[in-house]
């Protein structure tokens, strides 16, 4: 949604996307190499880890769907990125009288995007439960297109405990898929 506004800010900084931010935004001057690459990772060293949703497309084919994305944790702020596969709604106006005010959840298009094979719910489980896991210590929160959860503004529960209730809360979504595709 904004790559092309930070691009005007800082036209000399490297600008890597997904095959999408390519498709969409072919005009803008793209590194050769997108964000999911094991390259591009090494590259950010140890300032940043990323992470890849197991068990959905990175890219669904359909257009509608967008669970998938390249998560990025930077570890000296304690801060994840991510672009769609989670959802924050911070608790203001109205939307704060609605069930999904201050919390955390995975993006609604979850059932569509999982992989139609056997075991890509488990994927997606297993995959969650590594990231809580390995990436515990977060306390940033910044996900696009939705709100940021910041340390400094967070009075409930810590981030991977928002997460893993998120999980619990899709967990109808894959056993739903495992019932359907194993």
């Amino acid at each position: 949604v904004h790559v092309e506004t930070v691009h005007q800010c800082f036209p000399q900084a490297m600008l890597i996307g997904t095959e999408r931010h390519k498709r969409v935004l072919p005009h803008l001057p793209w590194d050769e190499f997108t964000s999911d690459q094991p390259e591009v990772h090494e590259h950010f060293g140890p300032e940043l880890a990323f992470s890849v949703p197991r068990g959905i497309d990175l890219i669904s084919s359909n257009e509608n769907v967008h669970c998938g994305s390249v998560l990025a944790y930077h570890r000296a702020s304690c801060t994840l990125h991510v672009d769609d596969t989670f959802n924050y709604v911070a608790k203001r106006g109205l939307v704060g009288f609605t069930p999904l005010a201050d919390k955390v959840s995975v993006h609604p298009t979850l059932g569509k995007a999982l992989q139609r094979r056997p075991g890509a719910a488990g994927e997606f489980r297993a995959w969650m439960r590594t990231l809580i896991s390995d990436w515990g210590d977060v306390e940033n929160l910044c996900a696009a297109h939705t709100d940021a959860l910041l340390a400094k503004d967070n009075a409930g529960a810590p981030i991977s405990r928002r997460l893993a209730a998120a999980l619990v809360k899709v967990e109808g979504t894959l056993a739903k898929h495992e019932a359907a595709h194993g």
